[in-house]
């Protein structure tokens, strides 16, 4: 490992510390409320709303409401956040709805896509970034529900296995990712797989050429 992406991973720690520091006293921006289309945010395993400030701010002033996953609770289950988020999408008023996720959120929002065809009809498509979709070593640890990501979990092998959804997926992935290894496992086939040339598991959320394939995909005019 050379010294930049040592520096790199250095920064990836003191961003992802900043976020959990920043979630202690984090509020949802009121200008999220307005919009013309819906987003909804969906963190990963340990991450907070504050991990999305800076890119949620980002869609906003594309033209994008932001709404928070309310149910969201990072630790519990894949299937059981997939079927609180499939419940309120259903009991929500807007429709061709888009999903914003970090890291297991992706499972979350792909396991709902493919169980809850009532929800999935209302969701245009899900962007998703350092999604884990064939899992990763560090599910090995088994702790806090964690080994839901080990490759040879049964539920991340139906996730793969499942494609009837992956068209409506655009999955972003770091050069090098430290929490997602081997880093293969971050593509998922039938989706669009987006590299993006960073360092980091999270940091790939402030990338600017994360923010300009955005701005492709969801600008509105």
């Amino acid at each position: 490992m050379n010294a930049t992406v040592v520096n790199d991973l250095i920064k990836e720690f003191v961003l992802v510390e900043g976020y959990h520091a920043k979630s202690l006293r984090w509020q949802k921006p009121k200008l999220w409320d307005k919009g013309k289309g819906t987003v909804i945010l969906v963190p990963g395993y340990g991450g907070t709303f504050s991990f999305f400030t800076n890119i949620g701010n980002y869609l906003n002033g594309l033209g994008w409401k932001v709404k928070l996953f309310a149910g969201f609770k990072s630790l519990e289950k894949i299937d059981v956040l997939a079927k609180k988020l499939a419940q309120e999408i259903i009991d929500s008023e807007d429709n061709q709805l888009v999903l914003l996720t970090h890291s297991k959120g992706g499972l979350v929002a792909k396991e709902m896509m493919d169980d809850y065809e009532e929800a999935n009809k209302k969701v245009k498509m899900a962007i998703c970034f350092s999604t884990p979709w064939k899992g990763s070593i560090i599910g090995q640890l088994r702790v806090m529900n964690l080994e839901e990501m080990r490759p040879s979990d049964s539920l991340i092998k139906k996730i793969v296995k499942e494609n009837k959804n992956n068209k409506k997926i655009i999955s972003f992935y770091s050069r090098v990712d430290d929490r997602v290894l081997p880093n293969k496992n971050l593509i998922l086939e039938g989706a669009k797989n987006i590299r993006i040339e960073i360092v980091g598991h999270s940091r790939i959320l402030e990338s600017k050429q994360a923010w300009e394939e955005l701005e492709r995909i969801m600008r509105y005019d």
